[in-house]
């Protein structure tokens, strides 16, 4: 019985193999101590399974090493709930696999913290879903490398929100590819930083524009970024429509708004003192004349 096994001396678990442990009754696991499990073999995991698992005490599981988490049946991982893991020493996790992984119930990955998950094994990271991803907390992520990243299926991707996002270490976000970054939501990626993006490879930013319908929630450094010099008409990287806009209300522009509009701040002043046509008869589109210098009587910036 549990009580009967509290009574066993740490020196007498090394007795145990995986034959014991599999005809143990499944409510008598409860009775095992961390110091206990530390003195069991690694061999006699093998005959664990769920129902042995999810009886163990939460402050046991402090007891097992890598190499006992090695020698776990992945079936069994199905009996572990955020509690357990809580518990797990933190260099025991690299005893995890992806099969064991894969095997976990999605809410116990509630327990992991950011040691956790640095000591996790990189090709361990494959058996993560969405749905696992989704219970991680998010700055349980700020640890992780870019090997991790590398080896995350891309369709897991989906699971991370913006919290996590922004959690992430910059150097770590190399291991996006551009599939990782199409399963990641919108909303999600709006929380990146200037520093991550610059960290990504060209496949992650095609990625990342592939996944991103309007970059209106981003922040304008990210945008920038994200815009290369060649491609830019103008210093900034604002919007046409909105500095029209800001022309039909007001006939005074503040060149402070340079910073948040995404433009710079020598163009809104040159829009400032513009001269604006409303056009010929036979035209949809207004004049501006005086904004970027040249011959102002031939210059129509919204037909170029």
């Amino acid at each position: 019985s549990k009580d009967q096994f509290q009574n066993i001396s740490k020196e007498a678990m090394a007795g145990l193999d995986k034959d014991h442990i599999k005809n143990i009754d499944k409510a008598a696991m409860g009775g095992f101590s961390k110091d206990q499990f530390q003195n069991i073999s690694k061999e006699a995991m093998a005959g664990l399974d769920k129902d042995h698992i999810k009886n163990i005490d939460k402050a046991a599981m402090g007891g097992f090493s890598k190499d006992h988490f090695q020698k776990m049946p992945k079936t069994a991982m199905a009996g572990l709930d955020k509690d357990h893991i809580k518990n797990i020493d933190k260099a025991a996790m690299g005893g995890f696999t992806k099969g064991h992984f894969e095997k976990m119930p999605k809410t116990a990955m509630a327990g992991l913290d950011k040691d956790h998950l640095a000591n996790i094994e990189f090709t361990a990271m494959g058996g993560f879903n969405k749905d696992h991803l989704k219970n991680i907390e998010d700055i349980s992520v700020s640890k992780l490398k870019k090997e991790h990243l590398e080896n995350l299926d891309p369709d897991a991707a989906e699971g991370l929100s913006g919290g996590h996002i922004k959690n992430l270490d910059p150097d770590a976000v190399k291991g996006f590819n551009r599939k990782h970054m199409k399963r990641i939501s919108q909303e999600a990626l709006s929380g990146i930083n200037v520093e991550q993006v610059k960290n990504l490879n060209q496949g992650s930013r095609d990625g990342l524009k592939d996944s991103v319908s309007s970059f209106e929630s981003f922040d304008i450094s990210v945008k920038k970024e994200l815009v290369d010099d060649s491609v830019r008409l103008l210093g900034g990287v604002g919007s046409f429509a909105d500095v029209l806009k800001k022309r039909e209300q007001s006939n005074s522009i503040d060149s402070t708004q340079g910073v948040d509009s995404g433009w710079d701040s020598g163009a809104l002043d040159r829009v400032k003192n513009a001269l604006v046509d409303k056009g010929s008869t036979d035209s949809d589109s207004p004049e501006i004349r005086g904004v970027f210098g040249g011959d102002t009587s031939k210059t129509n910036v919204l037909e170029k």
